[in-house]
């Protein structure tokens, strides 16, 4: 931080008229006495400032902007625009799995007004597809049939189910706790160790 300089010292030209808009310049200009002779900060110092007055500050509007299935669910969080009145906002569908677009309430492309927009999105489920039909199995089989279900009740044992993944999580487990009991064994032969070096 500099040393403090009286504005007394310092000579301004130019006006501000704050009650009408415009752009206004200002110059200041201060003169700094050559106290010592080699001295090099000594001399006339000037800057000019352009002020800018406005009618008064741009209001703000705001476009909210919902993703909805047809009953009126949220699907998604809501967005929220803003920006000054009479600036131009555009808004976007989004791609939600399970959903296919049906209709927009509410213009998606427009410029902000003093009043809160509002747009929803509205999204229709996708119809679910029945996975892989199950085979349909005889109640009551006949004789001839007997031999043909023992030898698919054969084939059906004989298959190997799919595995669960638990395999990895008690693998994580294993590494953790190792990790944490060689952890434990440095910081205690670091201790031992220092123990011997300060004696």
């Amino acid at each position: 931080m500099g040393n403090p300089v009286d504005f007394s010292n310092i000579i301004v030209s130019g006006d501000v008229d704050t009650s009408k808009a415009g752009i206004y310049k200002v110059s200041y200009t201060r003169g700094v006495p050559n106290f010592f002779s080699n001295s090099e900060n000594h001399g006339i110092y000037s800057a000019v400032a352009t002020i800018k007055v406005s009618d008064k500050l741009p209001d703000k509007g705001n476009v909210i902007i919902n993703y909805v299935d047809e009953a009126g669910n949220t699907l998604s969080k809501s967005i929220i625009l803003s920006g000054d009145v009479g600036e131009n906002y555009s808004s976007e569908q989004k791609h939600i799995d399970g959903y296919t677009f049906k209709e927009i309430h509410g213009n998606p492309d427009g410029q902000f007004t003093h009043q809160t927009q509002n747009i929803t999105y509205i999204y229709k489920k996708d119809a679910v597809l029945p996975s892989d039909p199950k085979p349909s199995i005889p109640t009551s089989p006949s004789k001839k049939d007997t031999h043909k279900n023992k030898s698919i009740d054969k084939k059906v044992e004989n298959k190997k189910l799919p595995t669960t993944g638990d395999s990895p999580s008690e693998f994580l487990l294993v590494l953790g706790g190792t990790l944490i009991v060689i952890s434990l064994g440095v910081l205690l032969f670091r201790k031992i160790q220092a123990r011997f070096i300060n004696k």
